[in-house]
């Protein structure tokens, strides 16, 4: 992940932690995620720029895991815990054990619930504006595989999204839920089913992913199918798809600015441990993103360079 400073090391002082040098906690949601990862690698940018004390688990897609992380973060007595991607109602045993402590919890696209004081999201708008490029190319109707993960809160917000753009239309949707890891290998499997049950002449046809992994996977089973009226959409926006967009393999991504997102959430710890664990005082924003298409490629590029960095 590129991470550094990471320590288990006993929280600061009373005076050390006026003086803001605290001790967190970190949950990645999992290592085989870019998101995650980059959002995480944003986070500790700032960390270490201030010189606090991080400890990071990866919690490998697994919410009870997460959960074990987060309760073995409160026995260290951290100063506030900062999660990825697991939905906050499935945290609810980690989060309440850190209210309970007095730490607040903070999390990238988890969502706001009794225990987490600040969340930045990036699945339900972000699903929107992809549901608005995959009904571009259905708007006479046609077939649509769509492949979620509701254990992730991101993808649950994005799945949401596209239920709603897609019901009362008479696109035939066929909702599939990849696993994590191997989320590029499922992505292949349903697309290579799916693809043998939906042929050329029964289209268009369209496959949708929740996260961009899968999408590659999906890419390689349509480029082995031979086929060419398969048109691919996906989010978050790592530097392989999108150089899928701009060889024309993918059709859309929306590209989230997860290490900035990372940052952001950094730079809010001071205003969250200030605000406490009662509820009163929350964060609850947007994390930024831009919908990337052959269309703005280039100039998107040209905009953040650092986007196609691997």
């Amino acid at each position: 992940m590129g991470l550094t400073g990471c320590s288990s090391s006993s929280p600061a002082d009373e005076a050390s932690k006026k003086d803001g040098a605290y001790s967190i906690g970190l949950v990645s949601f999992s290592q085989a995620n870019s998101t995650s990862n980059n959002i995480l690698v944003g986070f500790q940018e700032v960390a270490d720029k201030k010189g606090w004390n991080t400890t990071l688990v990866d919690a490998q897609g697994a919410p009870d895991k997460a959960i074990a992380a987060i309760q073995n973060l409160v026995a260290k007595k951290v100063d506030a815990i900062f999660y990825t991607v697991f939905p906050a109602n499935a945290m609810a045993a980690g989060v309440l054990s850190a209210k309970a402590a007095g730490i607040p919890v903070l999390t990238a696209g988890g969502g706001l619930s009794d225990g987490v004081q600040a969340t930045w999201d990036f699945g339900y708008a972000q699903g929107v504006a992809s549901a608005k490029e995959v009904l571009n190319d259905l708007q006479s109707g046609g077939n649509l595989l769509a492949l979620g993960y509701d254990l992730g809160g991101p993808c649950g917000g994005r799945g949401q999204a596209m239920k709603e753009a897609t019901a009362n239309t008479d696109i035939d949707l066929t909702f599939q839920q990849v696993t994590i890891p191997g989320q590029v290998q499922s992505g292949q499997q349903y697309a290579q089913a799916w693809l043998a049950a939906h042929p050329a002449n029964s289209g268009p046809n369209v496959i949708w992913s929740c996260f961009d992994e899968p999408a590659q996977g999906v890419i390689a089973a349509v480029k082995a199918a031979g086929r060419t009226d398969v048109t691919i959409h996906g989010l978050d926006g790592p530097a392989v798809n999108l150089r899928a967009v701009q060889d024309g393999s993918q059709t859309s991504t929306v590209w989230i600015d997860a290490t900035g997102a990372g940052r952001i959430a950094a730079e809010a710890i001071p205003e969250v441990l200030e605000n406490g664990v009662d509820g009163v005082k929350t964060i609850d924003k947007v994390a930024p993103f831009t919908v990337v298409t052959k269309d703005n490629i280039k100039a998107f590029v040209s905009q953040h360079p650092e986007a196609l960095k691997d």
